[in-house]
């Protein structure tokens, strides 16, 4: 959201190299072949069973476990009490970096806790 410059190109070459680098997709490449294993077995086991089954919502599963091994060591889809916990702090986190924030925008309000991005965290 930063607007074009210095520091938007860092942050760009920060994301490229360093987070969607090769080695760093080498270091995640077993938790993806393991989540895959696990869709493809769910879709084998629906499959035995003649259950119709909802990709769409399997492919979620698969892509939020995928995230969340890779930046908290833990399946978004594994014990519930865990599991649970996982889906409050990434809908929290995610509803922070959603939401408009006046001070970004104002800066005459950088130190006014408008919008109580400073209360949750």
């Amino acid at each position: 959201f930063s607007p074009y410059g210095p520091y938007w190109k860092f942050i760009k070459k920060t994301c490229t190299f360093e987070l969607l680098g090769t080695r760093n997709m080498n270091h995640f490449l077993p938790i993806r072949t393991n989540e895959i294993r696990r869709f493809l077995q769910v879709m084998l086991e629906k499959a035995k069973a003649s259950e119709g089954v909802n990709v769409t919502e399997e492919l979620i599963k698969l892509t939020n476990n995928v995230i969340s091994q890779m930046m908290f060591s833990t399946r978004s889809s594994g014990t519930e009490g865990e599991a649970e916990e996982m889906r409050t702090l990434v809908r929290e986190v995610t509803q922070i970096f959603g939401e408009f924030n006046v001070s970004d925008f104002i800066k005459l309000c950088k130190n006014i806790d408008i919008g109580g991005f400073k209360k949750r965290s």
